[in-house]
């Protein structure tokens, strides 16, 4: 077997897209939230690592929403953020062959707190099978789905609408251009 599979591949390209559809959603929210521009929203929040707009969506969500809103757009951002260390395993790390037949586990080095991790070796690590990877795909996706839900049961879709027509998105310099 060829590491990772093809199979493999394509369930970590799901992972990775649904990954991103809910970010992207999570920064459209945070707009709607603020009321403000989405495109100077998704400026600002471009450089969010997503622990950082995990806690960006959430304060701003226990300041600017009342519940039981408050408390369901923090619930959908918690399940997404749950997601981020196999994103980023999927995108940082090589992988090589897990510890059951048809699984593949990822292999190199995290560092935190001053101290090397490895990943790899221990037989207790995690490791995926394609349909394993397929399902937590399709678990992303359904946080996706409950974030659409979540903008027309709140409201937010109507701000998120209004704020993509605003026409007044430029100020203007002064500067003659």
């Amino acid at each position: 077997m060829a590491i990772p599979s093809e199979a493999h591949m394509t369930a970590f390209g799901r992972v990775i897209h649904h990954f991103a559809f809910v970010e992207t959603g999570i920064k459209l929210a945070i707009g709607g939230i603020l009321g403000a521009n989405l495109d100077a929203v998704l400026i600002m929040a471009e450089p969010y690592r997503a622990n950082d707009l995990k806690n960006v969506a959430k304060s701003l969500a226990k300041e600017r929403l009342k519940p039981p809103h408050s408390e369901q757009f923090c619930q959908i951002v918690g399940d997404w953020a749950k997601f981020s260390s196999l994103r980023n395993l999927i995108a940082h790390a090589r992988w090589t062959d897990g510890d059951r037949p048809g699984t593949i586990k990822p292999r190199g080095v995290k560092i935190r707190d001053g101290r090397a991790e490895w990943l790899g070796d221990d037989p207790a690590e995690t490791s995926y099978s394609a349909a394993e990877l397929e399902a937590l795909a399709a678990q992303i996706s359904q946080v996706d789905q409950r974030l659409r839900a979540f903008f027309t049961t709140s409201g937010l879709a109507l701000i998120i609408e209004a704020s993509t027509t605003d026409n007044n998105s430029e100020i203007s310099t002064g500067s003659g251009e």
